[in-house]
Order: C-alpha cells, then structure tokens, then sequence
C-alpha cells in the first residue's frame, strides 16, 4: 500500500459537490477521487497531452448524432470504471 498523508486543501465548492457527488456513485472516498484525478492529470501533462477535449469527426448529411467531445479527465474516468 502507498503512504498516506493527511493535508487540508481548498477546493472551489462546486467542484467539492461533484466531486462528492461522484465519490458516492462509485463507492469511493474523496481521497481516492481526489488522488486518481492528479494522478491522471500528472500523467496527462507529463507525457504532453492537450487539455482540449478529444473531438470525432463524423460525416454525412448532418442530421446524425454528433459524437460528444470528451476531455483526458473523462477519458480517464471511464477507463477506471472498466468501460
């Protein structure tokens, strides 16, 4: 197991809601939640990946769905959850 340490940060209250908000919907503690979000955002910029999102090109008549623009973080995410 990694050592721990206990500190204090000051987080924007939005971000702390839905960061609490996502803790409980994946049964994870904020600790996990806030170490797995700088650990990918570490990762991201020192292997230099762009903080635009990911855009898809689509083709056709444009009455498609258009593909949703995803950034690293939410790539991220959903490859912790296994999707």
């Amino acid at each position: 197991m990694a050592k721990v340490v206990k500190t204090a940060l000051i987080i924007d209250d939005a971000v702390l809601k839905e960061t609490k908000k996502h803790a409980a919907e994946h049964s994870l503690s904020m600790g996990e939640v806030v170490t797995r979000s700088l650990r990918d955002y570490l990762n991201a910029t020192r292997v230099g990946v762009a903080e635009e999102p990911y855009r898809v090109l689509t083709y056709g008549n444009g009455s498609s769905v258009r593909a949703k623009s995803m950034t690293p973080a939410e790539i991220a995410e959903l490859r912790d959850e296994g999707r």
